[in-house]
């Protein structure tokens, strides 16, 4: 079922295209396929996902507009490093990623600029050693312009604060789930579409964008057996996708 699920949200997904919709309630979708690398101190991780993102808008007063969305990511990702625990690994792992946020807009003509808040969360299964789930929240603050069939969008995302689930039980017996707190982190994000009009108000596109996260060191927790800290980890993400706007 994991894997129905980006099938699905490869054909209904989302991004807000840089002008004020005409209509009261408005709908954006995209397709997404992704190129990630992530690394920490001690691994690297190379691979891709697909999916999709979608957001549904709301315009209540001229010039001002609401908005809900998110984003699910399902992929497989070679792993070659070591794991928390030092234990040696280099294998394929699988997972995802999760983001959802809720925007303000201030439509400007052909600019917009929208603020609001949002959450991030990954999950990963580590062949051969344990299961993690890193979620954080942030400020996204967002910047777009439109002209002439195409647009421009760039986003930088101030970290609020986050947490990091290791499921040590899951390497031995002895040991317990700990979860670490984050407290410091960024990310930004920027990314080019043409714009193609078609029949009874659609307005589809193609796109390519590129996303980064940073995340710094946790608090240090203890497993049972070893004083533990989740390291700080970047991740770089190149996209490519193709969706639709009414």
């Amino acid at each position: 079922m994991r894997f129905l699920a980006p099938l699905l949200t490869f054909i209904f997904c989302s991004a807000l295209h840089a002008q004020e919709s005409s209509h009261f309630l408005w709908l954006d979708a995209d397709g997404v396929y992704n190129d990630v690398s992530y690394t920490e101190a001690k691994l690297t991780e190379k691979g891709h996902s697909v999916g999709g993102r979608g957001e549904l808008g709301l315009n209540l007063i001229p010039g001002t507009g609401f908005s809900v969305g998110g984003e699910y990511m399902d992929g497989h990702f070679d792993f070659d490093g070591k794991n928390m625990v030092d234990t040696k690994i280099n294998a394929l792992t699988s997972g995802y990623s999760i983001s959802r946020f809720g925007l303000v807009h201030f439509f400007y003509g052909a600019i917009v600029l929208a603020g609001g808040v949002g959450e991030h969360e990954t999950f990963e299964n580590v062949v051969g050693g344990y299961r993690r789930r890193e979620k954080f929240q942030y400020y996204p603050v967002r910047l777009t312009i439109q002209a002439r069939g195409f647009y421009l969008r760039g986003e930088y995302d101030v970290f609020r604060k986050g947490t990091n689930l290791s499921m040590m039980s899951d390497i031995s017996s002895s040991e317990k789930d700990v979860t670490f707190n984050q407290a410091g982190g960024m990310g930004y994000a920027a990314e080019i579409g043409i714009l193609v009009p078609t029949a009874f108000h659609y307005m589809s596109r193609v796109f390519v964008a590129y996303r980064h996260w940073e995340v710094k060191d946790s608090d240090s927790k203890n497993d049972g057996v070893h004083d533990l800290t989740a390291v700080s980890s970047v991740t770089n993400i190149m996209q490519a996708g193709i969706g639709f706007s009414f």
